[in-house]
């Protein structure tokens, strides 16, 4: 259950950075340079690549996590 929560919060996070991500344009750009740039259609295309890049970082970090937890149960007890 913890490795879909991990996914699913890495998709959401990246598709909305991604969505976001696009208000910055007009800031680094001039409106002659966004003359006839769809910007709804490109904050969507935006979104895609944002979650589609965030799985991949969302099996790294659940990776990362097994492996981890794998690591912790196989170290010994600490004793104070």
């Amino acid at each position: 259950m913890l490795d879909i929560f991990i996914l699913l919060t890495f998709i959401a996070v990246g598709a909305t950075i991604g969505f976001r991500g696009v208000d910055l344009l007009p800031d680094l750009l001039t409106p002659k340079e966004l003359a006839g740039v769809n910007l709804e259609g490109l904050r969507w295309v935006v979104m895609g690549f944002g979650a589609f890049l965030s799985l991949g970082i969302g099996f790294a970090a659940q990776v990362t996590c097994r492996r981890l937890e794998k690591r912790l149960k196989h170290s010994p007890p600490l004793y104070c």
